[in-house]
C-alpha cells in the first residue's frame, strides 16, 4: 500500500519595484539595470516589460556576498580564503584547505608575515630571497668614498 505524497505548498514572492530592491541592496536603480544587462547580481522577475525583485532573493544574495575578515569560506567552493588590511593594504588568497583548523594556521602565517614584513611561507625561490637580504645588507653597510654624498 503507498503513502501520500505531501506537498510542499509553493512559497508566494514579496515582489518589490525596482527602486526598493535598489534601496536593499544599497545601490541605485541604475546599478541593478547595468547588473541585468550584464547578467549579474540577484535574480528578478519581468512581467510585462516590469521588473521586479523577490525579497526573499534579495536576502539570500546579500547573505551569499557577505564577506567576513580574517578566514572564510567561498560559498561556491570548499577551499578557505584569507582575507585581511594591513596598513592599508588588502590582502587575500586561497589557502587551498577544507580543514578550518588549518585554514586558520595558515592565515595566521600570512598575517604574521605582512605584519612583520617576513615570508613564513615564501612564494619566490629561497635562493632569490637570500640574495635579496643580503644585497640589502650590504647596501647598509657599504661604506662611501670621502667625497659621496650618503
Amino acid at each position: 500500500m503507498s503513502q501520500p505524497v505531501a506537498m510542499k505548498k509553493p512559497v508566494m514572492p514579496q515582489l518589490i519595484n525596482k527602486r526598493k530592491a535598489a534601496e536593499i541592496l544599497g545601490r541605485s536603480a541604475a546599478t541593478l539595470k547595468r547588473w541585468r544587462a550584464e547578467g549579474v547580481g540577484p535574480n528578478w522577475i519581468e512581467v510585462q516589460g516590469r521588473v521586479s525583485y523577490d525579497v526573499n532573493v534579495l536576502l539570500e544574495y546579500i547573505q551569499k556576498n557577505t564577506r567576513v575578515a580574517s578566514v572564510r569560506a567561498a560559498m561556491e567552493d570548499k577551499y578557505y580564503w584569507y582575507d585581511f588590511t594591513v596598513r592599508g593594504q588588502r590582502y587575500r588568497g586561497s589557502t587551498n584547505e577544507t580543514k578550518a583548523a588549518k585554514t586558520a594556521k595558515i592565515g595566521g602565517l600570512k598575517l604574521a608575515q605582512r605584519i612583520e614584513n617576513t615570508d613564513p611561507l615564501p612564494k619566490k625561490p629561497p635562493v632569490l630571497l637570500e640574495f635579496s637580504q643580503r644585497f640589502l645588507e650590504w647596501l647598509d653597510n657599504v661604506k662611501c668614498e670621502d667625497k659621496t654624498k650618503a
